[in-house]
Order: structure tokens, then C-alpha cells, then sequence
């Protein structure tokens, strides 16, 4: 889950994280960020990592920091999505 895998860098409300001018973990509850990806975007980033950046993958088979199954990334990225509602309109 997000808090488990993902809060330490992004920060536990998904704020963002900065540690030094090498280290940020992008805020990834923020309007523009949430209306700009796709779910698909978040399952292959938590999956697969991003190149040169410190985020490594969390995907089954990846060697990297977990081996997350699809269900469980899919369950972080609705945890991720349930953000989005607080910057709906008002009345959608």
C-alpha cells in the first residue's frame, strides 16, 4: 500500500518530498499532476520505475526495491485517485 511503499518518498499525504538538491520525490496529490496522467502512466511508473530518476520499480520481476502484483499496484493507484475527488468541482 502507499503508506508501506511509496510515503516514504513521496511523503505520507503524497505532498512531495525534498532531501538535498539530488533527492525530490514529486507531490503526486496536486490537481494538475492528477488530471495530467493515466491510471496506465502510474501502474508502468510504480511497476517499472522511471530512467534516470530515483524512482526504481516496485513490479514483480523487476529486481527492484518490492515485487508488487498488478492487484496491489492497481490498489495504490486508487489510494493515489481518491485525491483527485478534493479538487472536483463542487456539484460533479
Amino acid at each position: 500500500n502507499f503508506e508501506n511503499y511509496c510515503s516514504g518518498c513521496h511523503g505520507p499525504n503524497g505532498k512531495g518530498i525534498k532531501d538535498g538538491p539530488e533527492h525530490f520525490a514529486p507531490a503526486l496529490n496536486n490537481p494538475e499532476f492528477l488530471d495530467a496522467v493515466s491510471d496506465g502512466f502510474l501502474l508502468a511508473t510504480i511497476a517499472r520505475g522511471r530512467s534516470n530518476t530515483p524512482m526504481r520499480p516496485f513490479g514483480l520481476g523487476t529486481g527492484g526495491i518490492a515485487g508488487l502484483g498488478v492487484e496491489e499496484i492497481s490498489d495504490i493507484v486508487s489510494y493515489i485517485r481518491t485525491w483527485q475527488e478534493q479538487y472536483a468541482p463542487q456539484g460533479e
